[in-house]
């Protein structure tokens, strides 16, 4: 009888042990499958992506070679050549409503790249193939997404604006780009937003959380950074 109880005992044991090793096989089958689909995902939003960009290149290609700068923007920028092919505009010298559609196009279509970033899309590949758009398209629209949202109910364009700042980051941070020129060209004439040593533009400070946000959003941003990283540390 004891050799019998020792012997089931030794089967529930080996039991015990299968089931176990099945249930990591099982748990390992289930991230490989999360892995897969989540690779999928990204996928599908980066072709989805590519497609939706190349629809928009009539319109981005009408901003970058014809839109006017701000006045306050040309002073941030060395201007290599005749200033006539950057024209200032302002308040007191508004766009023409061609303009501002060609403005709201590519705004739109900045907007789609990072909801296909949201979607699964990864930055960095977004950044890999136009983060030279991002700048230059950023630079050009930054003063009319702040114009619309002047009087602070609207959050219209902050993609923008995030996409522009991740494209400097982007550009001033890796070696194959960081040391060239980003230009922004119109024929033999060009505004230097980025020189060969780094320097030139900077980062947009935002303007949302100045500007209408309510102040359960500002204290909720506010913890989050500070918790951010006590949190990361904690976890090594």
């Amino acid at each position: 009888m004891t050799l019998l109880l020792a012997s089931l005992g030794d089967w529930s044991d080996v039991a015990g042990i299968a089931g176990a090793v099945i249930g990591i096989v099982g748990l390992g089958f289930v991230v490989v499958q999360l892995r897969s689909a989540a690779a999928a995902a990204r996928a599908q939003a980066t072709i989805q992506f590519q497609q939706a960009f190349r629809d928009s290149h009539p319109a981005r290609s009408r901003l970058l070679s014809s839109f006017p700068v701000h006045e306050e923007s040309r002073k941030q920028v060395e201007i290599r050549g005749n200033k006539d092919a950057f024209p200032p505009w302002s308040k007191a010298h508004p766009l023409r409503d061609d303009q501002k559609a060609d403005a709201v196009a590519v705004v739109g279509a900045l907007n789609d790249v990072a909801q296909y970033v949201a979607d699964g899309m990864s930055l960095r590949s977004a950044l890999q193939q136009y983060h030279t758009v991002f700048v230059r398209a950023g630079f050009l629209l930054a003063p009319y997404i702040e114009q619309v949202n002047e009087d602070g109910a609207a959050r219209w364009g902050v993609r923008v604006i995030e996409l522009f700042n991740a494209g400097l980051r982007y550009h001033r941070a890796h070696p194959k780009h960081r040391e060239k020129e980003l230009l922004l060209k119109r024929g033999d004439d060009a505004l230097v937003l980025i020189d060969s040593d780094g320097a030139g533009l900077s980062r947009h400070p935002g303007y949302v959380l100045d500007r209408g946000w309510s102040r359960r959003v500002v204290d909720a941003l506010a913890v989050r950074r500070a918790t951010r990283g006590p949190e990361r540390r904690l976890r090594r």
